[in-house]
């Protein structure tokens, strides 16, 4: 007599749950009724001047675009939507301006769709943690599809959803367009894999999504580092069966691209006749971030502008977990080495850039539009390149025999140690920087115990002191606690009763409009 098995559940059911009990640790106060949002910011504008909210003031950074665009947009595109109308022009900004044309309105967005039909603090609610669950998983889905272990998959994720960039730009569009990076490679590394009609058009779509988000650059970034993936894979296929320049693959790509144009040709073309209008010329070349600013990359502290050691708060935050960059030169031992490789090559790119390192800096001002887009949003790539070599390197010590070679294991410390030395030297100048005393979690010392934690951890994998199967658990726990930490409340939470309340002066004005 044979038993009956019940069917097995797949890995993506597993990982949308550990990934959804991140955003609930993220996002909890949401099932209190709060909304993320910094309602008292609204008083630093005379209208509230004299209304109180009761959320608690503490300081916070330089993200009054929530506020005074974002928000704002979202609220008008509803209210129009709702009563019929296409808010081709918004006529409450100076004089009157386009809307559908300002890329930043994101209208043809299609997470934004919850604003047309929920209430607009429910809607900013779901839009949020909707952004950190896809992040999440877009993330785990590429790191799944390159050879990364269960864990290492999770992990990546984590870091990468919860990263500096990625925190300190929620509500914005940048962000929005960057949760779009990982299914940029993950659906170009499919197609490598399955040339299918699907597996194009899925390419397609991954590539107008940062666009219709509403962020022309990250868009422009994406699109560059995605091609980069493509032709790696075309000119060093993984498949044996499967020569190098595949005509058909190149075809593909290159249909995927038109079929993407067509997609987003809806903000496209009213976004280029605006800035043909404006007479807008992409000539000014934004400076590099301070050298100082690299050691945000250790940085918990992103509640103020500037931080607690002078780092420029949103444009350097850049935070990425104290044990991802220990992990990261790991890296090397994993089985997908082209990957390592092409990954490590765009994150020292990436920080070449953006801290003005030479000959990156020279080559990127030599290249048209690039040379006019702020250099500091390459942090998103840098970050996007770590977390994928975290993934790596902690799935290459979960797959470590106990039998491995005594060299072997020497290289791996002597590489880890490294980068715990680098990183604890980071810290300190961090901590000789910090001019003023900030919560517990956001000091340099805080960053310096995770470090330790994070090595202590590594090293005793190496050496064979750590259970196999509960380490990579271990790591990912670890990860979560200092990436969670690190990300709550960044965006504070209010009452939906306080986010812009009645204000005597609009009231006011409401009572003498005189009727149509």
């Amino acid at each position: 007599m044979t038993q009956k098995t019940g069917k097995k559940l797949p890995r993506w059911f597993f990982a949308a749950i550990a990934l959804g009990l991140l955003v609930l640790a993220i996002y909890f106060p949401l099932l209190q009724g709060k909304v993320p949002f910094l309602a008292y910011v609204v008083n630093g504008f005379p209208a509230w001047t004299g209304f109180t909210p009761s959320t608690e003031i503490y300081p916070v950074a330089n993200i009054g675009d929530l506020v005074t665009q974002f928000y704002p947009y979202r609220s008008f595109a509803a209210n129009s939507i709702r009563h019929g109308t296409l808010p081709l022009w918004n006529p409450y900004l100076l004089s009157g301006v386009t809307f559908v044309g300002n890329c930043l309105s994101a209208m043809f967005y299609p997470p934004n769709v919850l604003y047309y039909l929920i209430p607009l603090p429910a809607a900013w609610t779901a839009a949020l943690a909707l952004r950190l669950f896809l992040a999440a998983m877009f993330m785990w889905l590429f790191l799944k599809s390159i050879g990364t272990t269960p864990a290492g998959s999770i992990f990546g994720a984590i870091v990468f959803s919860c990263c500096g960039f990625m925190t300190i730009w929620q509500g914005q569009t940048m962000a929005d367009a960057s949760i779009w990076l990982p299914l940029i490679f993950y659906s170009i590394h499919r197609l490598h894999l399955d040339m299918s009609g699907r597996s194009a058009a899925l390419i397609a779509f991954s590539y107008a999504m940062p666009v219709l988000a509403g962020m022309p650059e990250t868009a422009l970034y994406a699109t560059i580092a995605g091609t980069a993936w493509f032709l790696l894979l075309w000119v060093f296929p993984s498949s044996k069966d499967r020569g190098s320049f595949d005509p058909r693959f190149m075809a593909l790509y290159m249909g995927s691209g038109i079929l993407a144009i067509g997609l987003a040709a809806i903000q496209i073309i009213p976004t280029l006749e605006w800035l043909k209008e404006l007479g807008h010329v992409l000539t000014f070349t934004w400076p590099p971030n301070k050298l100082s600013h690299v050691l945000a990359f250790v940085s918990r502290d992103i509640l103020r502008n500037p931080n607690s050691a002078g780092i420029d708060i949103p444009e350097a935050a850049a935070y990425i977990g104290m044990t991802s960059l220990l992990l990261l030169p790991v890296a090397a031992f994993h089985a997908g080495r082209k990957y390592a490789a092409f990954f490590c090559a765009m994150v020292v790119i990436s920080v070449g850039v953006v801290y003005g390192f030479e000959p990156f800096r020279w080559v990127s001002l030599q290249i048209p539009i690039i040379k006019a887009i702020k250099n500091g949003r390459l942090v998103l790539l840098a970050s996007f390149g770590i977390a994928t070599l975290a993934a790596m390197g902690l799935s290459a010590l979960e797959q470590e025999r106990e039998e491995a070679p005594l060299r072997r294991r020497k290289v791996q410390f002597i590489l880890v140690f490294l980068s715990f030395l680098i990183s604890f030297l980071l810290v300190y100048e961090l901590r000789l920087m910090t001019v003023l005393r900030v919560e517990f979690m956001r000091r340099a010392s805080f960053s310096r115990a995770l470090l330790i934690l994070g090595f202590i951890l590594i090293a005793l994998r190496i050496w064979g002191r750590f259970p196999r199967r509960l380490f990579p658990w271990a790591a990912c726990s670890v990860a979560a606690f200092d990436l969670v930490t690190f990300s709550y409340g960044s965006a504070g939470f209010s009452d939906p009763r306080e986010v812009f309340p009645k204000a005597p002066v609009f009231e006011f004005l409401k009572q003498k409009e005189k009727p149509p």
